[in-house]
């Protein structure tokens, strides 16, 4: 499946836990009857996983797309992918509840989902979600009184991240990589190689060598650069322009 998400944890009204109502259609209205749909629930590992109706929440996904154009009004080379990317209508919001089968403990977020496109896009995806958190802690006190407060949902303060946050820099052409301190192994063509970089498989694929002469070109320009562990994305690091003129 693949892709990313940013999850915005909070405390959820009981009543969206209970069935909704569907809208009548013609046959209901002459049947007098009001149908609803339970919300679906299943399991993983110690897991209950109760998806629930995301409902006005969709609206979230316009304001995030809204937001990233007017704090990017000159996109890098690198930033216009991602917006390509993200009108591929690659974003769902989800609504969940999980309940810790062994601990008894619930929890409840909602979930900017974006897709990896079959692996195509992964890196996108997962810059997706950096901008997401973004996008959330620059105006979470309008997203609460706009979107969350009046749908009954309340978001808590974000707790501490399991692990370092990802970081980018953008590319002169194929949109951002993403760096990690320990070289990763990539297959290229049908070789083996290890790289500190990872870019999306869309763009090697594009590329007469598999990607071979970017991803050297990448690992050669930027390593020394990105182990200071500070992001080079348009957000992060305006000033960041060297490889997207």
């Amino acid at each position: 499946m693949g892709g990313s998400a940013y999850l915005i944890f909070g405390s959820l009204g009981k009543s969206h836990l209970e069935p909704q109502p569907i809208k009548r259609n013609i046959i209901d209205k002459l049947l007098g009857r009001q149908r609803y749909r339970s919300p679906r629930e299943y399991k993983a590992g110690n897991i209950s996983i109760i998806d629930l109706v995301p409902g006005d929440l969709t609206l979230l996904k316009k304001d995030f797309i809204a937001f990233l154009h007017q704090e990017l009004p000159q996109p890098w080379k690198a930033t216009n992918n991602i917006f390509n990317y993200l009108d591929l209508d690659v974003t769902e919001i989800l609504l969940r509840a999980e309940k810790n089968l062994d601990t008894g403990t619930n929890s409840c977020y909602v979930q900017l989902s974006f897709s990896g496109c079959a692996g195509m896009g992964e890196v996108s995806a997962n810059v997706a979600t950096h901008w997401a958190s973004v996008w959330f802690k620059a105006n979470r006190d309008v997203l609460e009184q706009e979107h969350f407060k009046p749908f009954g949902f309340i978001p808590k303060e974000p707790g501490p991240n399991d692990g370092p946050e990802p970081i980018f820099v953008p590319l002169s052409e194929g949109g951002y990589a993403q760096y990690y301190p320990e070289p990763q192994l990539k297959f290229i063509g049908d070789q083996k190689m290890h790289f500190h970089f990872d870019v999306d498989a869309a763009t090697l694929e594009s590329e007469n060598d598999n990607g071979l002469s970017l991803m050297t070109q990448t690992e050669n320009s930027f390593t020394s650069i990105m182990a200071s562990g500070k992001c080079r994305c348009q957000f992060c690091s305006p000033e960041f322009i060297q490889s997207t003129e």
